[in-house]
């Protein structure tokens, strides 16, 4: 929905329409959850500066992870592969592939 729309994911109105768009499915026969879910969604907090905590809590459970993932593993592989987009801002995507026992 928020690709059909081209909204960024800032967009709090936008991210409740779909997340209760998406209920109704998920919850179908169950009509307490689904009152009970749409009430949650509703009073989910979405501001600028909440997306940006959570984004930033995110990256560093990730960081952390992949931090204690290289370090366990036998053996890993790096991939990079630069690219640049419309505006000609360069972005890079790194792959890793980490092979956690050998047979």
């Amino acid at each position: 929905m928020l690709a059909k729309k081209k909204k960024p994911f800032q967009d709090c109105k936008l991210l409740k329409e779909a997340f209760l768009t998406g209920l109704d499915c998920l919850f179908e026969g169950f009509f307490n959850k689904l009152m009970s879910a749409i009430q949650l969604i509703q009073d989910l907090q979405l501001s600028n500066n909440t997306v940006a905590r959570r984004i930033h809590a995110i990256s560093t459970d990730l960081q952390t992870h992949l931090k204690t993932d290289m370090e366990i593993c036998d053996c890993s592989s790096l991939q990079f592969d630069e690219s640049t987009d419309i505006s000609d801002t360069t972005q890079l995507a790194v792959m890793v592939r980490m092979v956690f026992t050998i047979i």
